[in-house]
């Protein structure tokens, strides 16, 4: 199995509030250069549940991440992914991704996704630790036409297919989703 896990970097988590500002004229919030980026919390979850099907499954896991600062962050928390077990790691670094939203965000994964060639399964993290839009993976599952379920808390590979078991209001719900297709890790 041949699987995709997306990672962003998002600020540290316990970077004070009075380290924001804002930018009134781009009506954008800003932070320092100096504040430190970490891989979001979500997207690790979204790395380990890769981990664990491909040594139940023999497959690859390559992880891909869009850089938005100096890629000198970003290639660390690459690094780190590798030596979690990822087989390879994939960074887009391109001025013209600075300020993007989740749309953009999630065409240009989208895109290098489909360079990568044959992928039997594209996870991400439930949403980012930083504005918990939670739209990047749907919408990579929107541009790519792949089937997507959301909430997921366990997967199971199988003939073709994955099994997924989603949180839903009142508890769970299982899932039986073809391959290829995008999971949002919770």
């Amino acid at each position: 199995m041949n699987i995709i896990a997306c990672v962003k970097q998002v600020p540290y988590p316990d970077t004070p509030a009075s380290a924001y500002g804002v930018d009134s004229e781009a009506k954008r919030i800003t932070l320092p250069e100096d504040v430190p980026l970490v891989i979001s919390p979500f997207d690790e979850n979204a790395v380990e549940a890769g981990l664990q099907l491909k040594d139940q499954t023999g497959g690859r896991l390559t992880t891909i991440s869009l850089a938005t600062r100096p890629a000198d962050g970003v290639i660390r928390d690459l690094k780190q992914t590798l030596a979690m077990g990822a087989d390879e790691a994939i960074l887009l670094d391109d001025p013209a991704f600075a300020g993007g939203d989740s749309w953009s965000t999630a065409h240009s994964l989208a895109k290098a996704i489909q360079k990568v060639g044959e992928v039997d399964l594209i996870l991400c993290g439930l949403q980012a630790a930083d504005w918990d839009a939670g739209q990047v993976g749907l919408g990579i599952a929107e541009i790519l036409g792949l089937p997507a379920a959301t909430f997921v808390t366990k997967i199971e590979a199988g003939d073709g297919c994955v099994r997924a078991r989603c949180i839903i209001e009142n508890g769970y719900d299982l899932l039986e989703l073809p391959l290829p297709c995008v999971l949002t890790v919770a």
